[in-house]
């Protein structure tokens, strides 16, 4: 019943997935055992409403309305349990900036090396500022890492670039290099999968190429895992 937390906070549930929906599923019948537990779901692309009626314990299993006393005795203007509380909203704005799209007029035959290209054209051409490129996965970051790292040898002294990857099973020391500052006059190229996304910032970004490809894995009931 996890007695030793009061609150328990679940990040980016929008991300959903197997784990995910078996952990919260979990965690609304530790609330019903503990009406003193609070759970604070947070994301920046939530479905607040629909969260909201999952975790209304005034509701019964079936999903109909249940009677709910209202709580008789005690001090004037004590706290409800938490059984009589309607999951609360919080809705924190944040701040809008301007952001110029620009879209190809013609699909292309390799989008890695499109978005490599791009990303060179970008570092010879534009002002200031670092370049994070979105690919779908390990393979394609790499194959597009290595042709920046070509087109940066062949750069002039004043043309500076680095070119970082960044994945989950990236090692952890080399995951955090993209978050080291620079000199002045150099210009960093990150080529990243969604996880630079939602799950961290990264200071210094101008530019984004984003290829509009995702790798997603989905569960296969019969072979029992997710693929």
């Amino acid at each position: 019943l996890l007695l030793k937390y009061s609150v328990i906070m679940v990040d980016e549930a929008h991300e959903r997935g197997l784990n995910t929906d078996v952990l919260l599923g979990l965690l609304k019948k530790v609330q019903r055992r503990r009406r003193d537990l609070r759970l604070v779901i947070a994301s920046a692309t939530l479905n607040a409403q629909a969260f909201a009626k999952f975790f209304d314990l005034r509701t019964n299993r079936s999903g109909a309305g249940a009677e709910v006393a209202e709580p008789r005795g005690g001090m004037e203007g004590a706290e409800p349990p938490a059984s009589t509380l309607k999951p609360g909203i919080l809705s924190v704005e944040g701040r809008a900036h301007h952001v110029a799209t620009h879209y190809l007029e013609e699909p292309v035959v390799d989008y890695v090396r499109a978005a490599a290209e791009t990303a060179a054209e970008i570092h010879r051409s534009q002002g200031p500022g670092d370049v994070l490129i979105f690919l779908p996965g390990q393979g394609e970051i790499e194959a597009a890492t290595q042709m920046l790292g070509e087109e940066a040898r062949r750069l002039r002294g004043d043309e500076r670039m680095v070119v970082l990857p960044f994945y989950s099973n990236l090692p952890a020391d080399q995951q955090m290099k993209v978050f080291e500052p620079l000199p002045r006059g150099w210009r960093k190229i990150v080529v990243a999968s969604n996880i630079a996304e939602t799950s961290i910032t990264l200071e210094g970004v101008v530019f984004v190429i984003d290829s509009c490809f995702m790798k997603l894995t989905c569960y296969d009931p019969k072979l029992g895992f997710e693929a």
